[in-house]
């Protein structure tokens, strides 16, 4: 497969391109620094920057089977709501409506719960941008659907990657015993689920897929009450 793929140089987007690498699909990345794999080509693009987007899909054009989203916006204090709408939102509708697909193609956005939660770690640009991008999967897979490409979200729950979670086994451990399944999820499970999409998907399109080990699912009271229990109740 000939992958387009946004915001791929490091965290889960880095280990996606290299998995994808070593499955023998081609990947085409776009970001501001070149990945570090063997990628088939790289086209240097600020994502914040609008007229780096249109230059950039100017050389694209298509042909494309698939093509993943794993872009955000960079912390910058001054201009943050810009910043997460230009490089999240507008950034992935330009990509995604300018490209040409072949038929059968799948388009994978990845989003975040907090385009449907408020969390406090995150600020208000970040959460419109993660619920316009659900709206985008939505509108253009129904859009695009005629022509056989799908189009899904895949969002995240925390994963043991992240620093504040690897460097700290407490954190990591207390994670376990409120999740589901049991454990913090990695890199490697959100790889999973975007190359089940990318390599065919079955009959999905439209849909936000949440990997989470099952975090979201319980209710809020029921996870103060596990919570109070096991911490204050002993």
């Amino acid at each position: 497969m000939k992958i387009l793929a946004l915001g791929c140089s490091s965290g889960s987007g880095l280990h996606f391109a290299q998995t994808a690498i070593e499955d023998e699909h081609e990947i085409i990345s776009v970001s501001r620094t070149k990945p570090d794999c063997d990628v088939l080509r790289h086209y240097e693009c600020d994502l914040m920057n609008a007229e780096s987007v249109r230059e950039t899909i100017m050389f694209l054009k298509g042909g494309y089977d698939g093509a993943v989203f794993y872009q955000r916006g960079r912390n910058r204090e001054d201009d943050q709501w810009d910043n997460e709408i230009q490089v999240g939102l507008n950034a992935t509708r330009e990509f995604i409506r300018n490209i040409t697909w072949n038929g059968g193609s799948s388009i994978v956005v990845i989003g975040s719960l907090a385009g449907s939660h408020a969390v406090f770690e995150q600020d208000d640009g970040y959460h419109v941008a993660k619920a316009g991008m659900l709206a985008l999967v939505k509108f253009y897979a129904l859009k695009y659907g005629k022509k056989g490409v799908q189009v899904n979200m895949v969002s995240p729950g925390e994963v043991a990657t992240q620093g504040w979670i690897k460097d700290n086994p407490k954190l990591d451990d207390f994670c376990s015993t409120i999740i589901p399944l049991g454990e913090t999820g990695d890199s490697t499970d959100i790889t999973e689920v975007v190359m089940f999409l990318l390599e065919g998907g079955g009959y999905i399109t439209g849909q936000e897929i949440v990997v989470d080990g099952g975090l979201s699912v319980i209710g809020q009271g029921s996870l103060m009450h596990k919570f109070g229990r096991e911490q204050w109740m002993k």
